[in-house]
């Protein structure tokens, strides 16, 4: 008997290969081969692994012949990460091929002169399956057979992808149905590179065992991420750690999890002040009826994952424009809902039961906490988080670098350590915009006026806070010694004309780092944590970190790397507008005093403020945040010039 199930899944990726000679440069095109539909081992960290197969007669073109984008890496953040488009696509005697031709824009030259060169010669296909049969096995993992399947984007990237791992950023979900076939002969599941999946006219070679140990391995890190990703976003949202820890324990996945700290975010701050006094709620009822409300203009707005969505198709308030649920925000109130439309705006936002305005303001809150939580910024994973009580200029103890311990006798008496404060002062300011609901944007439906507005504000708060991360890299502030931040006399500077980035260069500096000295001259052994490079620099650090043998050595296969895995790459833009060759170091935050970003009594989010409008006709909002940055310790920080 066959049995059909739905579920949703990511989107997947597998590996492909580029095909250099077919480059051609008075068109800027090239030829790839995106995939055989061999056999892949995937793993899973809450089922069984399972073995994937792609029926390329099941692939669905559209997309890309549709003009398809050529991504950078997976980056998908700006419009820059676009290198090129799909031109064309097709399968031919069983292996799917594609056309793509690269942008012209400077910053892609690169790109495509290594490309031409065969230096850059992995492709990675994003696709969605829209339908697996399976095949059960008693003697290993069950095949999934992707009988309808739709490839979505390509990507060059430095690295052949893990077959198992999801494309990076945030995951898009799509529905997938599920049939059980009767048992079928068993393929052989190819190794975990993507290149042995595509590679043309490839001997036959024999697969590797897949070590029990290496999968466990991988699912726990897998699921250390999760947790990591779950932390972070209840820390951005200042969620209370019960309801953190309950979706830790409970597995939930990590879109989910955003969308359940959201609105526990959201809700609590529908407390706050709204015009100088605290909302509450009086009834069930209202509150009933503002979630409702609430959860249907998200969903009309695309704001709810896609699971909920689909919650939300018996909803009374499915499909009600802005105004009917004013009119019905004041029925429910025992108002007058009849009559001119500016009117009957006019009083939904002002009627004392604050219903419809309330409604509003949660609305944009969760619209506000969403485009926070999400903002592309990469400063969070290499500072540390603090706090101020007021906007005055405050120092700090210089503990990074507390003495050793003394020894004891027996009998002796213990004596104190000596502190000394560092001179480094810190300071917050706020920072914020206005934006407002008018009476005409409820009339004209206007989602985007609190959806789309908020979560654009509170983006740009949080990159306003990257800004004044960034500028301490490229600014090179001076420190409480009258000495900046980055100099030869704090041992933490490189301008020579090795500093280039190299696996040389690298364990040169933490070598440096290593020798910083404590306040009795003592070494500190100060080990980096991440390497923070300009986009330019990305993929030549990540094929420097992650490489087995040197990439530098004259014969690579007989010397080891003594830099791979030292550090995690974090690249920013910003860096780029600077300078193109400067690398960074930092220390882990949780670990030594580098980089901290303080926050007024630790509210770490945007706040959204409410009145009723006085320069529009309508409601009024106010996004700020309070923030500050600052560098504590040179000793932890190294920078390189890349001359």
């Amino acid at each position: 008997m066959t049995n059909h199930a739905t579920r949703l899944l990511p989107k997947q990726q597998t590996g492909a290969t580029v095909r250099a000679n077919s480059y051609d440069p008075e068109t800027r095109t090239i030829e790839l081969s995106w995939g055989k539909g061999a056999a892949v081992l995937r793993r899973r960290m809450f089922d069984a692994d399972y073995v994937e197969q792609l029926d390329m007669a099941g692939a669905d073109l559209s997309r890309l012949n549709a003009g398809a984008s050529l991504l950078n890496a997976h980056e998908d953040w700006t419009l820059t990460d676009i290198i090129g488009v799909v031109e064309r696509a097709w399968i031919e005697a069983g292996e799917g091929r594609a056309v793509v031709r690269f942008s012209e824009r400077e910053d892609v030259t690169g790109i495509v002169a290594d490309v031409a060169a065969g230096i850059i010669r992995h492709v990675s296909v994003g696709y969605s399956v829209e339908e697996y049969q399976i095949t059960e096995r008693s003697d290993g993992p069950d095949i999934y057979t992707a009988v309808r399947w739709t490839p979505l984007e390509l990507s060059l990237v430095p690295i052949p992808a893990d077959p198992s791992a999801q494309v990076r950023g945030a995951p898009e979900y799509f529905p997938v149905t599920i049939t059980r076939a009767a048992q079928a002969p068993v393929p052989e599941a190819t190794a975990m590179t993507d290149e042995a999946v595509v590679t043309p006219a490839a001997p036959a070679v024999q697969q590797p065992t897949i070590d029990p140990n290496t999968i466990r391995a991988e699912g726990a890190k897998l699921e250390r991420e999760r947790q990591t990703a779950i932390r972070r976003c209840a820390q951005a949202v200042r969620a209370d750690a019960e309801t953190m820890q309950r979706l830790i324990d409970d597995g939930t996945p990590l879109e989910q999890a955003r969308a359940a700290l959201i609105d526990a975010a959201a809700d609590r701050d529908q407390a706050t002040r709204i015009n100088g006094q605290h909302a509450t709620t009086t009834a069930d009822g209202a509150e009933k009826f503002r979630a409702g409300a609430e959860r249907a203009i998200l969903a009309r707005a695309g704001m709810l994952p896609a699971a909920e969505r689909a919650a939300e198709a018996g909803s009374e308030f499915r499909g009600m424009t802005l105004l009917e649920i004013a009119r019905a925000s004041l029925s429910r109130a025992g108002a007058s809902a009849t009559g001119d439309k500016l009117a009957v705006v006019g009083r939904a936002f002002t009627h004392t039961t604050g219903d419809f305005s309330n409604l509003l303001a949660s609305t944009a809150n969760k619209a506000m906490l969403k485009g926070w939580m999400e903002a592309p910024e990469t400063f969070g994973a290499w500072t540390s988080t603090g706090s101020l009580p007021d906007f005055k200029a405050t120092s700090r103890v210089d503990i990074g670098a507390f003495p050793a311990l003394s020894l004891i006798p027996e009998g002796a008496e213990y004596t104190y350590a000596t502190l000394s404060d560092r001179g480094e002062t810190a300071q917050i300011a706020t920072y914020g915009k206005l934006f407002s609901i008018t009476r005409q944007a409820i009339i004209n439906d206007d989602l985007n006026a609190f959806t789309r507005i908020p979560a654009s504000m509170a983006r740009a708060a949080r990159r306003t806070v990257g800004n004044l991360v960034y500028a301490i890299l490229t600014g090179n502030p001076t420190m409480g010694d009258s000495v900046a931040l980055f100099h030869a006399n704090h041992s933490n500077l490189d301008t020579g004309g090795g500093s280039a980035l190299s696996v040389t260069s690298l364990a040169a500096a933490r070598v440096k780092m290593a020798k910083q000295t404590g306040q009795q001259a003592e070494p500190l052994n100060i080990q980096p944590a991440h390497l923070i490079v300009p986009v330019a620099l990305r993929d030549t650090a990540a094929v420097i970190l992650a490489s087995e043998y040197n990439p530098d050595a004259t014969n690579k296969l007989q010397a080891p790397n003594p830099v791979r895995g030292m550090v995690d790459v974090i690249a920013d833009p910003r860096l780029d507008a600077n300078s193109a060759t400067a690398w960074y170091l930092t220390a882990s935050p949780t670990a030594y005093d580098a980089i901290e970003v303080l926050y007024l009594d630790g509210n770490d989010a945007p706040f959204l403020d409410q009145q009723a409008g006085w320069n529009v006709d309508g409601t009024e909002f106010k996004v700020r945040i309070d923030a500050g940055v600052k560098a504590w310790d040179y000793r932890t920080l190294y920078k390189s010039a890349g001359a």
